[in-house]
């Protein structure tokens, strides 16, 4: 990796720092090229909590791919990623690559805004690097520790890939969490099951024109739920009963590994076969995503289960959800939860997030000095409920016509699809947070958004209810 100023950049020569794929490649130049560079068609950024800045970037040709990034306050100073070779594959991960930078520059964690633009290598090799698109931002990002106000906002659920819902994020939020369900396509009567299928939607669903607007704005963080594993209701025992939910014509519900390879193909901060689960911490917020899928517990061949109860979360990432909350300093958590752990299908949660586990779950956290804030999807409804130090908030769907009907779990404090509250004229949702520990007490402001499309007459972007929660 090389600093160099913005001018030199702009007009002269700079070191390569490519690997084997671009050892007679100089990154010198962003001057037109005299032969037109690959079209670039994606670009996915997240921020890693060690490594920065990480940008899966798509051309719609084999291309060699990097980035180059300055802090917005000062344009004068750039610095230079490696250029990656694309590589081959289905065509949903055909000609894509993720690209970083050098840790040690702490591109996008030093606490300020930072400007980022793709780079394309022109067919002609002995030509220069040149942009692939405008320069594009990442807001300032409170470094761990620091009182800050941040805002996010999450949503999940999709049949529509446009993605139009997205269009009521916050602009200047601090990132968008995705928590599942980016498409439904697991229905092998209607869609091949394999990895290029799978590919080729996420793909799809991340170059529309929703997504395409947050993810040129914010980071983005992206986890699987069922449909995006390959099975409605995806488990992780092939014994499951095949009659929970029976809206795919399978025998073996659990989830596929090839979803995984694909999702992590495109999203930057996907990993597979590594674990998907993940933490970062902003300010002095320490937020965790999880994964409802592909660590659960289904033991029915035998009912014993190691943790006493069926688990969305299963052991491993339970530990690890324990050890990471009980090592941190922050003043308060955010969990990402894929499925909803209290508004699930059947008698308070008894279906997907056993009662058993939330009990567990909730009591754990009740011994925390710190306010726990629970970031839900899966069902299609929306609810905010405050449980002791606890408030979660279920948001979903943001782009489906279906919509499911949700339990009265005590301690709900809105809902808008129980079995009282007309669930076929719910809205489609999304969820906003906004979080200030600038002062004693702090508050979180949980604001449940209407979106597009959906059913009934309300402004996209309406605020439906909002929930405000101290923070000591």
């Amino acid at each position: 990796m090389k600093e160099i100023t913005r001018r030199r950049f702009l007009g002269a020569t700079a070191a390569a720092a490519g690997g084997a794929a671009l050892a007679t490649t100089a990154l010198s130049s962003v001057a037109s090229a005299t032969s037109n560079p690959p079209t670039l068609d994606l670009v996915v950024p997240t921020v890693h909590k060690t490594n920065g800045l990480v940008v899966t970037l798509g051309c719609t040709t084999s291309a060699i791919v990097g980035l180059v990034a300055w802090r917005t306050s000062d344009p004068s100073t750039t610095f230079t990623s490696t250029m990656v070779a694309t590589k081959p594959g289905p065509s949903g991960t055909t000609n894509t690559a993720r690209v970083s930078f050098d840790p040690a520059l702490r591109v996008g964690l030093d606490g300020v805004g930072w400007t980022y633009q793709p780079m394309v290598q022109p067919s002609n090799l002995s030509q220069s690097p040149c942009p692939a698109g405008p320069p594009l931002s990442i807001p300032a990002r409170p470094v761990p520790g620091d009182p800050s106000t941040i805002s996010f906002n999450y949503a999940c659920c999709t049949s529509n890939i446009g993605g139009v819902g997205l269009t009521a994020v916050e602009p200047n939020g601090q990132f968008m969490a995705w928590l599942g369900d980016l498409a439904y396509i697991d229905n092998p009567l209607k869609h091949t099951q394999d990895y290029p299928t799978y590919s080729a939607t996420f793909r799809a669903g991340l170059i529309s024109p929703g997504f395409a607007n947050v993810l040129s704005r914010m980071p983005f963080y992206g986890m699987q739920d069922d449909h995006d594993y390959g099975v409605d209701g995806a488990v992780t025992d092939p014994l499951y009963p095949v009659g929970f939910p029976t809206s795919t014509p399978i025998t073996n519900k659990t989830w596929r590994s090839y979803t995984a390879q694909a999702y992590a193909d495109l999203v930057p901060n996907a990993a597979y076969p590594n674990d998907s689960y993940q933490d970062w911490q902003i300010g002095e917020v320490h937020f965790l995503l999880l994964d409802s899928r592909r660590y659960r517990e289904d033991k029915v061949s035998s009912n014993v289960y190691p943790m006493g109860y069926r688990s969305q979360l299963g052991v491993q990432q339970w530990a690890w959800v324990q050890s990471t909350m009980l090592a941190s300093t922050a003043r308060a958590f955010v969990l990402f939860f894929p499925m909803t752990p209290t508004w699930d299908t059947g008698q308070a949660g008894a279906s997907q997030c056993t009662l058993g586990e939330r009990t567990a779950m909730f009591s754990f956290f009740g011994t925390l000095p710190q306010p726990v804030f629970i970031c839900s999807g899966d069902r299609h409804a929306g609810a905010i409920g405050q449980f002791g130090n606890v408030t979660e908030m279920l948001a979903a769907p943001t782009g489906t016509a279906t919509r499911h009907t949700i339990p009265d779990f005590p301690g709900t404090v809105w809902a808008n699809a129980t079995a009282t509250t007309a669930p076929s004229t719910s809205q489609s949702l999304m969820g906003r947070v906004t979080i200030d520990t600038t002062s004693t007490p702090g508050t979180a402001r949980f604001d449940m958004l209407r979106v597009a499309p959906g059913k009934g007459t309300v402004p996209q972007g309406t605020v439906l209810y909002s929930h405000v929660v101290p923070i000591p």
